[in-house]
């Protein structure tokens, strides 16, 4: 695998091992369930957004999601990341949105610009994410609506874990891409702060086993539908899943 990887032009080895910008469209590592994962969140979006809209969307990676936002090109669609290597990649495979290789705690765009914004397991990677949201904040529009997505370092097994053997609630979910991570009520609350209003939220999949344990039960599992009800698990108990979704509005 470290051979393909290492060949394929899918920016996939930041920090030197494979990393967090697989093109999920043409999946290289990731498991079945965190596919459907990225792409329901973008889908979901993208529903909500609809068309003739300026959308935004931060750490686009190799811009699958940006296309996804772009509804067909009825909307004008921005995608930024810091890794060149992944704009380039998204430029020359999903042309048709507007990219830019840039920070997101410094936006290249004015004042109140776009109508939406999504910003999908990214404010997990940055330095100062109250700085991002300010961000976001300054360059969404009156009633302009974020999308935004985090793992969640309290999930269900996590939780379980705590209350019946007592192990310790982790501070880190044993991710080196990630710098902060939240619970559910710590990342709403995050939002809360930075002048957001949450309208609608939703998790991604209850999980009690490890992700080891998981990566097998997908490879063996026969239908689907089965990962998918995996993923669907979740969606009424955000602060149990294993990633928070929240829809806010400026």
């Amino acid at each position: 695998m470290g051979k393909f990887i290492n060949e394929d032009p899918i920016p996939l080895r930041d920090k030197g091992i494979p990393g967090e910008r697989d093109d999920i469209f043409n999946p290289q590592i990731t498991a079945k369930g965190d596919t459907y994962k990225h792409l329901q969140r973008y889908q979901r979006a993208a529903q909500r957004i609809g068309g003739g809209k300026k959308v935004l969307d931060m750490g686009c990676g190799t811009g699958y999601g940006t296309k996804i936002l772009s509804n067909g090109g009825k909307n004008e669609i921005y995608g930024i990341d810091v890794s060149q290597k992944a704009i380039d990649y998204a430029k020359k495979t999903y042309p048709g949105p507007e990219y830019a290789c840039c920070s997101a705690e410094k936006l290249p765009f004015k004042d109140n610009y776009f109508d939406a914004v999504a910003s999908f397991e990214m404010i997990e990677h940055v330095q100062n994410p109250e700085k991002v949201l300010a961000e976001i904040y300054r360059v969404l529009k009156k009633d302009g609506g974020l999308f935004i997505s985090t793992p969640n370092i309290r999930h269900l097994g996590i939780i379980l874990s705590h209350f019946l053997i007592g192990r310790p609630y982790p501070e880190h979910l044993n991710n080196i891409y990630h710098l902060k991570e939240f619970y559910y009520d710590e990342f709403a609350g995050l939002l809360k702060n930075a002048g957001f209003k949450v309208v609608s939220q939703y998790g991604q999949e209850l999980r009690v086993w490890p992700w080891k344990v998981q990566l097998i039960l997908e490879k063996t599992l026969p239908f689907p539908v089965i990962y998918k009800l995996e993923v669907l698990s979740g969606y009424y108990f955000p602060k149990y899943a294993t990633t928070i979704v929240l829809h806010a509005k400026k």
